[in-house]
C-alpha cells in the first residue's frame, strides 16, 4: 500500500478529517515517521537470562 492510502485510511479509520494541506504534510512525511518507528521496535531478541534485572527488597 502507498504512503497516501495508507495516511488516508488510518484518519478515516480514526475518523479525523484534516485539512488538504495538512493531509499532504501527513502523507510527505510518512515513509520517514514509519522508518523510524519500524527502527524503534526492532529490537533485537535476547535469551530470557540475559540482562534481568532482579529486584530483591531484603537484600
Amino acid at each position: 500500500m502507498d504512503a497516501e492510502t495508507t495516511v488516508r485510511t488510518l484518519f478515516n479509520l480514526a475518523g479525523v478529517s484534516p485539512p488538504e494541506a495538512e493531509m499532504a504534510a501527513f502523507i510527505e512525511g510518512y515513509p520517514a515517521t514509519r522508518a523510524s518507528l519500524d527502527l524503534l521496535y526492532a529490537v533485537p531478541d535476547t535469551p530470557l537470562t540475559d540482562g534481568i534485572l532482579v529486584f530483591r527488597p531484603a537484600d
